[in-house]
């Protein structure tokens, strides 16, 4: 299948250093165990900002970022370079594209709802209070390792954060343009 190769080249990214480390091999196997894995999310999420439901069907693929209760948030978000990342693919892609972060926090409500208006983020955001998407799931603990791209069946094409790591951004570009590498 053309994304078995996508998963490799993802791996081979995220682990561009020569010779493996102790850290890269658990890379690997992470990124080997969610290959194809269907993420479990509600059938009803609501905006955070807006309060709208949020339609998962209406799109051909869902680009997902999780958000842990560990740390600082709104360093986590990246907003900026997330809108940055929004823009560039909107100018790529024929195809419709969810973008939503879940945020597993408490008592983050001011905060995020300032940074989201500050930044202008035109994605999606949904609180995750109790952690039952990540429950769910059992994301990766790795920060790079919680975002995915997933399709209309929410199961996992790639994953690794766009907007940290160009070869992920040229990854989800190629998927998103059907141009695979």
């Amino acid at each position: 299948m053309r994304y078995s190769f996508l998963y490799i080249i993802t791996l081979f990214l995220l682990l561009s250093c020569s010779g493996k480390t102790e850290q890269e091999e658990r890379y690997a196997e992470i990124v080997s165990q969610w290959q194809g894995r269907e993420i479990k999310l509600p059938a009803v999420m609501t905006d955070f900002l807006t309060g709208d439901t949020i339609n998962l069907d209406d799109a051909d693929f869902t680009i997902l970022t999780y958000i842990d209760s560990a740390g600082c948030t709104g360093c986590k978000m990246k907003l900026p370079l997330w809108n940055e990342f929004i823009t560039a693919i909107d100018s790529v892609s024929q195809y419709y594209v969810n973008i939503i972060m879940i945020i597993n926090q408490n008592n983050k409500d001011k905060e995020v709802r300032y940074l989201l208006k500050r930044d202008g983020f035109v994605g999606h955001v949904y609180f995750d209070k109790e952690n039952i998407i990540g429950d769910q799931n059992s994301f990766p603990h790795q920060d790079e390792l919680q975002t995915f791209i997933i399709d209309k069946r929410f199961r996992v094409l790639a994953m690794g954060n766009p907007v940290q790591y160009n070869g992920i951004t040229k990854i989800y570009k190629s998927i998103l343009t059907g141009k695979f590498i």
